[in-house]
């Protein structure tokens, strides 16, 4: 469905406060200990890395699939052209494009009449995280391109202080507003026999509002060793 009412994008910026906290948590003159990767890690340290948080919450089995979309979120924002803003904006031919919805903030609208059953969008996610307090700190193995486009996300809890309430320094207050995000935006998923739960950030795939009369609705994600995607298909 169309909506008339909605406005192009305008400011696409982050927040002063939210970019003045990524520069700082990804400044190693200035933040010397629990550092974010500042380049890119091995294929190993992202593993382990990731195998900490997923093997102390008995989704140890889910690992490789989310060193796997870590690895393609690094290929993607540092060893290839994205830049943080790219999925606010539509690709050519796209049924869809990003507006200012009002009342509602940033959000999909179509661009054109969509037919039942039609892939919309296929999606990939940032990141996968299993879902505990601990999850937050998946978001270190990130690169800083990818986390800026988090945080343009938008976030339903932005005073939460999870991390910060303990001891107060920069990547606590930006894991506290990544653990908002993430709350706010995530899609759970089970994704094996077992039911193990999985939560995904995906970013266009964020942007669809909910509405009690839908016209696009999600489908199974495929979540496997090399294989990770979402989609959202047309509902008329």
């Amino acid at each position: 469905m169309n909506m008339d009412a909605a406005h192009a994008l305008h400011n696409t910026s982050l927040p002063e406060n939210l970019a003045g906290i990524l520069d700082t948590t990804y400044n190693p003159a200035i933040n010397s200990s629990q550092l974010p990767f500042p380049k890119r890690p091995r294929p190993s340290e992202l593993k382990e890395h990731i195998a900490l948080i997923f093997d102390s919450q008995g989704a140890g089995r889910l690992m490789s699939a989310a060193a796997r979309a870590a690895s393609d979120t690094w290929d993607a924002y540092v060893e290839g052209s994205v830049v943080p803003t790219d999925f606010l904006h539509a690709p050519i031919g796209a049924p869809y494009r990003v507006a200012e919805i009002p009342g509602k903030g940033r959000g999909m609208v179509a661009s054109r009449d969509l037919k039942a059953g039609e892939a919309v969008l296929m999606d990939s996610p940032l990141i996968l995280l299993v879902k505990d307090q601990m999850n937050a700190l998946t978001f270190l193995a990130l690169p800083e391109p990818a986390i800026h486009a988090m945080l343009l996300l938008h976030n339903n809890i932005p005073n939460n202080r999870e991390f910060s309430r303990h001891i107060d320094i920069p990547q606590h207050r930006l894991l506290d507003y990544l653990k908002g995000v993430a709350t706010t935006n995530a899609f759970g998923s089970r994704v094996d026999s077992d039911g193990t739960g999985v939560g995904m950030i995906l970013l266009a795939g964020s942007l669809f509002n909910h509405s009690n009369e839908p016209n696009v609705d999600r489908r199974s994600p495929h979540v496997r060793h090399l294989c990770i995607q979402d989609g959202l298909r047309a509902n008329l």
